[in-house]
């Protein structure tokens, strides 16, 4: 059995997508606290073949065009989201270069997967005020202009609770 299906999808479609279809059992529920506003084109191919314990492969290619993205448990948001975010089941949840804003500075974002952990990736620049008001850490108030910034965020994970962390670096 093949199923190739392509469609237009509000970011809660997309996200329903993910969260509420089989997908959910790889990637596990880091995105459950994930909102976004815009668009996205989702590419959806499933090959099924009919013997008794084959299980199905999913391929989804999603072009998003997001407005922001709110990460609440990070306390983040993300402006003018752009790129590929691509889930198959092989390598899982991945994407090589997605572009968003971060406190109105340009960043780059990575994704990679391995198991039901999500890795996701981030670097650009931020302002040294926007970094302290968002960290909540009055030992920067010594910094002044941007600062270069590495961030990490880890998600997910093979045991019964989901788990999400975070680092971030300059």
């Amino acid at each position: 059995l093949h199923i190739a299906a392509k469609t237009e999808v509000a970011f809660a479609e997309g996200k329903r997508l993910l969260l509420k279809t089989p997908i959910q059992q790889r990637m596990g529920h880091f995105m459950d606290d994930w909102h976004g506003e815009g668009k996205a084109d989702v590419d959806f191919t499933l090959r099924q073949q009919l013997s008794d314990g084959q299980q199905p492969e999913i391929d989804v290619r999603v072009d998003i065009g997001l407005e922001h993205l709110a990460l609440r448990e990070q306390n983040l948001r993300l402006g003018h989201v752009r790129g590929e975010l691509s889930f198959d089941t092989r390598r899982g949840l991945f994407s090589d270069n997605l572009q968003a804003n971060l406190f109105g500075k340009a960043f780059t974002v990575g994704v990679s997967q391995q198991g039901t952990t999500v890795q996701v990736d981030g670097h650009g620049r931020v302002a040294a005020v926007d970094l302290r008001r968002w960290l909540n850490l009055s030992v920067l108030d010594v910094l002044q202009g941007e600062a270069a910034v590495d961030m990490r965020i880890v998600a997910g994970g093979d045991t019964a609770a989901d788990s999400t962390g975070g680092e971030a670096s300059s």
